[in-house]
C-alpha cells in the first residue's frame, strides 16, 4: 500500500498561511525545536527552511493564543 508524499510547506507559506512574520515562527520553530528541513530550490541554489504539515498544526496551536 502507498502513502501519499507528505506536504513540506517553504516557511515563506507557512507565514502566509498563520498570518504571521517568518522571523516569529523561525524563533518558535527553534524555541520548541520542531522538526525542520533545509533544501536547496531554485534556479540559483538557497538554502531554504520548510516545515511539514504536522508542524504547521503545531504552530497554528501555538500561535493561537
Amino acid at each position: 500500500m502507498l502513502l501519499p508524499e507528505e506536504h513540506w510547506y517553504t516557511l515563506a507559506e507557512a507565514a502566509v498561511v498563520l498570518d504571521r512574520r517568518p522571523e516569529t515562527l523561525r524563533g518558535l520553530l527553534w524555541k520548541h525545536q520542531l522538526p525542520r528541513r533545509k533544501v536547496r530550490q531554485g534556479q540559483h541554489p538557497r538554502k531554504v527552511l520548510q516545515i511539514s504539515y504536522r508542524t504547521l498544526q503545531r504552530l497554528r496551536r501555538l500561535t493561537r493564543q
